[in-house]
Formats: structure tokens, C-alpha cells, sequence
């Protein structure tokens, strides 16, 4: 079963718009990693006609960041 897809550069990282994944990913992090929110950051690729405001609202709940 493949989920999610990775990035090409040497950093860890989650590109993904399934929101049960991202949650998944970011609640991994913290849990195994200890990593806290103020330590990870977050890109958002919109398409046109959407609302940045609206989504970056959604996300930043979803992750807590």
C-alpha cells in the first residue's frame, strides 16, 4: 500500500493533501521524534480561485502549526 510521497532534496519531508496522513505524519514526528511545532514549517500549493486565508486556516488546525 504506497500513502504518501516523499521529497527529492536531502531533508525530511511529507508532500501529501490527505489530511489523515499529514495528521498521521505530524503526530509521528512529536511522538517518536520529539519534535514540537515551532520546529516544523509547512508549504502550502494552491491552485487558482482558492482562498489563502481559508486554507491555511484549515491547515494550521489540522497540524497545529
Amino acid at each position: 500500500m504506497y500513502w504518501g510521497e516523499g521529497d527529492k532534496k536531502s531533508h525530511t519531508a511529507i508532500a501529501n493533501s490527505d489530511p489523515g496522513l499529514i495528521r498521521f505524519m505530524v503526530s509521528w514526528f512529536k511522538e517518536y521524534f520529539g519534535v514540537n511545532a515551532e520546529e516544523l514549517s509547512a508549504h502550502l500549493h494552491m491552485h487558482s480561485g482558492q482562498s489563502e486565508h481559508e486554507l491555511k486556516g484549515y491547515w494550521s488546525i489540522l497540524t497545529g502549526i
